[in-house]
């Protein structure tokens, strides 16, 4: 399980780093080429999720295998091991007409928390 350390494990862990791979019986709920619409969220407490991604389309590009959610850890909630995802956003989808090349490519590694299949 992971867990929080003390500010004198700082130094070590920077040196040899961590390992957030985790372990789950579910099963992945998307597969490459899916449509996904991030989750529109605004908590108050911790996530990962971007707020600039929040509500918008995206397609996943590859599975990476299950690891821990951080915003589990940082509310003592254990693990919670679950899929995270290489999902593709065009810059028009998350800029509107701001994005300077509307076309280009944000790649983005989401937990299945963060995204739900487009039209749900």
């Amino acid at each position: 399980m992971v867990s929080k350390f003390p500010l004198d494990g700082v130094d070590e862990l920077i040196r040899t780093g961590a390992n957030y791979h985790s372990t789950t019986d579910a099963t992945p709920r998307f597969k490459d080429g899916d449509l996904v619409r991030a989750v529109n969220i605004n908590p108050t407490t911790h996530t990962r999720l971007p707020a600039y991604a929040r509500g918008k389309l995206g397609k996943i590009v590859k599975n990476y295998g299950v690891y821990v959610l951080p915003d589990a850890v940082a509310h003592d909630l254990g693990e919670k091991g679950q899929f995270m995802y290489n999902v593709e956003f065009e810059a028009g989808e998350l800029w509107g007409d701001d994005a300077p090349h509307p076309a280009d490519k944000v790649y983005l590694s989401m937990f299945e928390d963060y995204i739900a299949p487009e039209g749900v």
